[in-house]
């Protein structure tokens, strides 16, 4: 069986394509976007989730150290050692399907 570069384990960001929730999608999300802050209806519309979904993974994020509180009620990522190995462990990811994705491109050539 071959796979494709359109295969759907190159469609999620890391996080959420390995643990498969929504909580993952918004740490990608955030990790990703490392220096921007957003507010709650930018992150309901940017991950396509509702306020009940999101608020629950928003307060459990930040009781764990991984996102603050800005101006304005927005949420960052945190900077710590964390979310710092969190964007390390994010970036080997993405470059380990960039290397995949251009395998299965050389190999269907």
């Amino acid at each position: 069986m071959t796979t494709s570069p359109s295969d759907c384990r190159f469609a999620k960001l890391p996080l959420e394509f390995i643990f498969n929730n929504k909580t993952a999608r918004v740490l990608d999300h955030l990790v990703t976007m490392k220096p921007f802050d957003f507010t709650f209806g930018e992150l309901m519309d940017i991950l396509q989730l509702e306020a009940k979904q999101l608020q629950p993974i928003l307060i459990k994020l930040n009781k764990l150290g991984l996102i603050d509180e800005t101006t304005n009620n927005k949420a960052k990522l945190a900077d710590n050692p964390r979310t710092l190995a969190l964007h390390k462990f994010m970036h080997e990811c993405v470059v380990y399907n960039l290397e995949q994705m251009e395998a299965l491109s050389k190999e269907s050539r």
